[in-house]
C-alpha cells in the first residue's frame, strides 16, 4: 500500500507529487489524516 500526502497539507509538495504524478499512490491523504488511516489498515 502506497500513500501519498496531499499538496494542500504538504509543506514542499515534490516528492509526494512525484508519486502522484507516477500513478503509484493507492491514496492520497491530507496529513492530518494519514496517521488515523496507519490504524484502521492495521486493526
Amino acid at each position: 500500500v502506497i500513500w501519498s500526502q496531499d499538496e494542500k497539507s504538504s509543506v514542499i509538495y515534490g516528492m509526494p507529487m512525484a508519486v502522484a504524478k507516477a500513478g503509484l499512490s493507492d491514496e492520497i491523504l491530507a496529513l492530518e489524516e494519514i496517521g488515523a488511516r496507519l490504524v484502521e489498515g492495521v486493526s
